[in-house]
C-alpha cells in the first residue's frame, strides 16, 4: 500500500518534482486532508475510496466521482435563503418547485391576475379556432333560453343572438364580458387563465432553478443504481440522478482543505514541540486538529459541504427568473385547462 501511494502521488506530481519523496516513508493512515497538506496532491485512486466512504452521496466509479441524488430536491440548500424579489430566486421558491411537497402551490393568486378579461382571456379563446367553436357550441347547448338583461330590458338568450354575435369573435367576447347570462362562463375562462398563468410561472421558476444547478453539476441523468446501506450492508436498487462531479470535487475539496491548513499555519509557531517525539509537520497537524479530517468529519454528504462552502464564499445560488411569463408560454396551458372547465 505504501508503494502504491508513493507511485500514484509520484505520477500525479511528476517524477522530477517527486525526487525528494523517495527516501521517506508514507503513513498509510493519512487522511485526504493530510495528503494535501504534506504532498500538495489529491490522487483520486488513493483518496477516491476515502471520499466515497465519508460522503454518502459521492461514489468513486471508474476513476470518477459520481454524485447520486434522490431528486432535484436534494439541491435546495444550495440556494440563498433570501426573499425572492425583483426577479431573483431564493431558497423558498427553489424548494417549492424542486421538492413538490405541495402539488397545488401557485406563485400568484389567480383572482388577481385578470385585470382586462377581454384582452387577456378572450383573446386566447379567439385565436384558437377549435376552442372558439367549442365555446360557441357550449353556449348554444347550455344557455339558450336563460334569462338576461340586454340593452336595459329583461329578456332571454336566443339562438339568433348566438348566431349573430358569434359571427365576429370580438362582438361575442364583448357580450360575454358584459352580460350576466355569461357570468359563469366568463368566470371559468378567467380561472383557466389564472391556472395556466401559474403553471407557466412555475415553469419559469423551475427552469431557472434547474439551470442554476446544472451550471455547477452538469446535466446529469437518471440511472438505476444498487445502493448499499453503510450501516447494515443491505443493498437495494433505486433510480437516482447521476452527475460526474470529478472536477468539482477535486477543485472544491482541495481549495477548502488548503484554506483550512492555511488558516491554521498563520498562527502556528514552529519549535514549540518535542523533536524527539514528532516531526514538525506531525506537530503542526496535531496542533491544527480541526483540519486533520476536514471536511469529512463535519459533513455526511458532499451537497451539504458544498452548500456551506458556497455560503462562506457568498456564492449561494440566487438566479434570475422571469416573474411574468409571456402569452406564448401561458397559451398552451390555457387551451388545455379551458376544455376541462365546462
Amino acid at each position: 500500500m505504501k508503494n502504491l501511494i508513493k507511485k500514484i502521488i509520484r505520477e500525479e506530481i511528476g517524477e522530477d518534482d517527486f525526487q525528494w519523496i523517495k527516501d521517506i516513508e508514507i503513513d498509510t493512515n493519512l487522511t485526504p486532508s493530510q495528503i494535501v497538506n504534506r504532498y500538495d496532491s489529491f490522487p483520486s485512486v488513493v483518496v477516491g475510496p476515502m471520499i466515497h466512504s465519508a460522503f454518502g452521496d459521492i461514489f468513486y466509479e471508474g476513476g470518477k466521482y459520481i454524485l447520486k441524488a434522490d431528486s432535484w430536491c436534494d439541491f435546495k440548500d444550495l440556494f440563498k435563503d433570501t426573499d425572492s424579489d425583483y426577479g431573483y430566486m431564493g431558497k423558498y421558491l427553489a424548494e417549492k418547485v424542486l421538492c413538490g411537497d405541495d402539488d397545488y402551490w401557485e406563485p400568484y393568486d389567480s383572482h388577481d391576475l385578470v385585470y382586462d378579461w377581454f384582452d387577456q382571456v378572450w383573446s386566447m379563446v379567439a385565436r384558437d379556432k377549435e376552442l372558439y367553436t367549442y365555446v360557441v357550441e357550449w353556449i348554444g347547448d347550455n344557455l339558450i333560453g336563460d334569462e338576461m338583461r340586454f340593452e336595459g330590458e329583461e329578456t332571454t338568450l336566443t339562438k339568433e343572438n348566438v348566431l349573430e354575435w358569434s359571427a365576429d369573435s370580438d362582438v361575442l367576447g364583448q357580450e360575454i364580458d358584459e352580460l350576466d347570462v355569461f357570468e359563469d362562463l366568463k368566470l371559468n375562462l378567467a380561472w383557466a387563465y389564472g391556472s395556466a398563468y401559474n403553471v407557466a410561472a412555475r415553469d419559469e421558476i423551475y427552469n431557472s432553478a434547474i439551470g442554476a444547478i446544472m451550471d455547477i453539476f452538469g446535466k446529469g441523468k437518471w440511472e438505476s443504481s444498487i445502493i448499499k446501506n453503510r450501516h447494515n450492508g443491505n443493498e437495494k436498487t433505486v433510480n437516482l440522478l447521476n452527475f460526474d462531479v470529478t472536477s468539482l470535487v477535486n477543485n472544491v475539496l482541495v481549495e477548502s482543505i488548503e484554506d483550512c491548513w492555511g488558516g491554521c499555519r498563520k498562527h502556528w509557531s514552529a519549535g514549540s514541540f518535542d523533536t524527539n517525539e514528532q516531526t514538525e509537520e506531525e506537530a503542526f497537524e496535531d496542533w491544527c486538529g480541526e483540519c486533520l479530517d476536514y471536511p469529512f468529519a463535519d459533513y455526511g454528504d458532499f451537497i451539504d459541504f458544498l452548500a456551506n462552502h458556497l455560503d462562506e464564499n457568498n456564492e449561494l445560488l440566487n438566479p434570475r427568473y422571469d416573474e411574468h411569463p409571456d402569452d406564448s408560454k401561458i397559451y398552451p396551458y390555457f387551451i388545455e385547462d379551458a376544455y376541462s372547465r365546462f
